[in-house]
């Protein structure tokens, strides 16, 4: 019998001797319970027949994190699901004792959680006047905290409420507006002024509700719609407006208009540019500052100058307090024009636009050169050509009268080639006409190979290859005539003499030879272009140095793709230096200088 008592203290000994458990050190709000996302401590006891053991920690709903400087210690964010439990587990590992390897120790714990939880039946709607300032009172059903009435228990804390107020509202006795809290599942709002219509939301939230689990996710969200009507005013100007003309001084109405019958406006606020401007029945003068009328309507006389077309507002005036504007409205000011072909050939007749029935008085910069009748008949005199200023002055109204003047070109338009140089990279050669706004300018190159560098005047361009002659012309056109310059050119008067420059753009290393320098005062060398594909093709060349009269001064040929020409011994001027080779011929403007 001894024997046998003493077995039964053997065990009862070992069994606490090897017992562990774990133990939350992280306090909680309600026992048994944790807060999801944030973290939650946990320690387990190690008796001394595990000590030589590593422990591991893991958890079910959540993510356990072992202290690195304690391993009895472990950190476990558990996961936001409604009504989840979780179980936190130790579990001892490569212990010396084998026999004790995969002991364990669990603690399970109910998780606290709101997360998208559905709220009961509530009023969805409150129908608002915006006229008035009544107060409205909201309530949503009461929601409570999943699991902290116990095990088996109805829950018993209640969540904080998040509430969101639309623009214009307050809450009655603390002021507050936009996002607050509360602890209780109502609240009673005020209108600021009017009554504007809006949506109030409301959630519930752990965080504040004791307060504790403040990362928790919310509830659901309840939205309850103030329903009133919102007032919206447009402006606009009497029926058949569109827009004023220079010098026009005629009056015009303006009427506010409102989306619905609002019983509480009280006046309309007008705002307008200083270029419009209402008459004070007081004192019969015209004034712009801002005025506010009972009616809806106003009249204001414009100055009539382009300034005009500038925003008009209005608001609307309500006696509880708001005030709501318009978007602008910006009469359209239909601008003034002299009418007619910009190239006068023999005779134009030029009209105007814009101006209603203005008295006009029409005349000519140049009188020897163009006349202008009184009904805005120009004809061209004395075979002139040349550009001339027409003017229309504008009277009546108009004080002090108003001045429109157009640019035209009488007679054939000049159009000349200036072929640039002698540095044609920095002066590329050009053509050139009569920049007349109206005019059409269209250009002609019977070279495909040429590319022209803008369409605009003056018109430069570049070659892709040389030792050719082209065409290029010019047509200019207006809407009754049209005149045209063609100009024979040689390919080589427009080389952009880059020379020594490989990265030189009209260069393109399409050319098989570099002229360097050039300007020269004392010599020029010829050389291969190195860069150039057909390089290789080049054995050897021949220099002809040409003056302006087609004489040969000088030949050489070279087998080594260089050749140098001593220019001190030639007179100052234009060359054309002509290198031959077995695949054709190129040619170089040399300017020899002291």
């Amino acid at each position: 019998m001894k024997t046998y008592f003493s077995l039964i203290g053997l065990l009862l000994y070992s069994s606490l001797l090897y017992s562990q458990t774990i133990t939350k050190t992280t306090s909680s709000v309600v026992s048994g319970t944790v807060c999801p996302v944030s973290a939650t401590w946990y320690e387990v006891s190690v008796p001394s027949g595990l000590t030589s053991c590593q422990i591991n920690w893991s958890a079910t709903n959540g993510t356990a994190t072992k202290d690195p400087n304690n391993q009895r210690k472990a950190k476990v964010v558990w996961n936001d699901t409604p009504g989840a439990s979780g179980t936190v587990t130790a579990t001892f590992v490569n212990c010396s004792n084998e026999s004790k390897n995969g002991t364990t120790a669990n603690k399970t714990e109910l998780i606290l959680s709101v997360k998208n939880q559905a709220w009961g039946s509530y009023g969805t709607s409150v129908n608002v006047d915006y006229c008035t300032k009544a107060q409205v009172y909201l309530t949503v059903p009461r929601m409570f905290v999943q699991g902290t009435g116990g095990i088996a228990q109805p829950p018993r804390v209640e969540v904080a409420y998040a509430w969101t107020l639309p623009a214009g509202w307050k809450e009655v006795g603390t002021g507050r507006t936009g996002f607050f809290g509360t602890p209780t599942n109502f609240i009673t709002i005020e209108p600021i002024d009017c009554s504007k219509p809006g949506n109030v939301t409301v959630y519930g939230t752990l965080d504040g509700a004791g307060p504790f689990c403040n990362l928790a996710a919310p509830s659901a969200t309840a939205t309850i719609n103030l329903n009133g009507l919102n007032p919206a005013v447009a402006i606009g100007p009497q029926p058949g407006y569109t827009g004023g003309t220079i010098c026009d001084i005629t009056p015009v109405n303006f009427t506010a208009s409102m989306n619905a019958v609002f019983g509480c406006v009280t006046g309309y606020k007008w705002e307008f540019p200083s270029s419009w401007k209402w008459r004070d029945p007081a004192d019969g003068q015209l004034k712009s500052s801002p005025i506010t009328t009972a009616t809806n309507s106003i009249s204001l006389t414009p100055d009539g100058s382009a300034n005009i077309s500038q925003p008009i507002k209005v608001s609307a005036l309500f006696a509880c307090g708001s005030q709501v504007s318009s978007g602008s409205y910006v009469p359209p000011f239909k601008k003034p024009k002299i009418l007619g072909t910009p190239l006068v050939c023999t005779t134009n007749t030029f009209t105007l636009q814009n101006v209603n029935s203005l008295p006009v008085t029409w005349s000519s910069s140049n009188n020897l050169g163009l006349t202008i009748n009184a009904s805005g008949v120009a004809t061209r005199v004395n075979n002139f050509n040349g550009a001339v200023t027409i003017t229309a002055t504008l009277g009546g109204s108009c004080n002090p009268p108003f001045v429109l003047r157009k640019s035209v070109w009488v007679g054939i338009p000049t159009i000349t080639y200036n072929p640039g140089g002698p540095d044609l990279c920095s002066s590329p050669p050009t053509y050139m006409g009569p920049r007349i706004e109206g005019l059409t300018y269209l250009w002609s190159i019977d070279d495909p190979n040429i590319t022209l560098l803008q369409e605009t005047l003056p018109i430069s361009f570049v070659l892709s290859r040389t030792e050719k002659y082209f065409n290029m012309s010019l047509t200019i056109s207006g809407e009754t005539c049209s005149t045209s310059n063609t100009i024979a050119t040689y390919t080589d008067d427009l080389y952009c003499q880059c020379f020594s420059d490989p990265t030189c753009p009209n260069q393109q290393f399409s050319n098989l030879f570099y002229v360097y320098p050039n300007p020269s005062s004392e010599f020029v060398d010829i050389t291969v272009n190195e860069a150039s594909p057909e390089n290789e093709k080049i054995k050897e060349f021949e220099v002809t140095l040409i003056d302006n009269s087609g004489n040969k001064l000088w030949v050489t040929r070279s087998m080594s793709k260089k050749a140098r020409l001593a220019t001190n011994s030639y007179l100052p001027g234009t060359y054309i230096l002509e290198i031959s080779y077995k695949d054709g011929k190129q040619r170089r403007q040399l300017l020899i200088k002291r």
